[in-house]
């Protein structure tokens, strides 16, 4: 009491000399003072045996304290850890689709340019056939078609449409 009365932060909370005085001399008349010495070693050493008690009891809830904060902290930690596997495994299924999406493309124009290479080759042929330049042994002969000319949609829709 003595001490935290002398330290208080404001000075007018503080005691008085005549009052510390007062304090000091009950605390020189007191009992502690009239024990014989052996008498008091052995206080002492009760004092410090319940002290390290103490100190045993609360160093154990300390580390009780510590080992559910560590816990805590770690499921917390493997919580996110799922959270950033979920959401890396949403980023694959999307990359999954993607390249499956590309796949089908690349078959369908794959389809597409073989399905032209063999309409070009009959387009060739006919045309072979027409100018007198076909036989079955001039497969290999390469003559550059002329130019088709393309079809106007617009066209073909109004004569359909008229």
């Amino acid at each position: 009491v003595l001490l935290e009365s002398c330290w208080q932060q404001k000075p007018k909370n503080r005691m008085s000399f005549n009052k510390i005085i007062d304090q000091l001399e009950v605390v020189v008349n007191g009992p502690f003072l009239a024990y014989p010495p052996q008498n008091y070693l052995k206080l002492r050493s009760g004092w410090k045996n319940e002290i390290t008690l103490h100190f045993d009891v609360f160093e154990k809830q300390l580390a009780e304290k510590g080992d559910y904060y560590l816990v805590t902290q770690r499921e917390e930690e493997l919580k996110h850890a799922q959270e950033v596997r979920m959401m890396y495994e949403k980023k694959l299924d999307v990359a999954e689709n993607l390249c499956e999406q590309l796949d089908t493309c690349k078959k369908y124009l794959d389809n597409r340019e073989d399905e032209l290479e063999r309409r070009e080759r009959e387009l060739q042929e006919k045309y072979m056939y027409l100018m007198g330049l076909y036989s079955e042994d001039s497969t290999d002969v390469d003559v550059d078609l002329p130019a088709l000319p393309k079809r106007n949609e617009k066209n073909n829709k109004q004569k359909k449409t008229g």
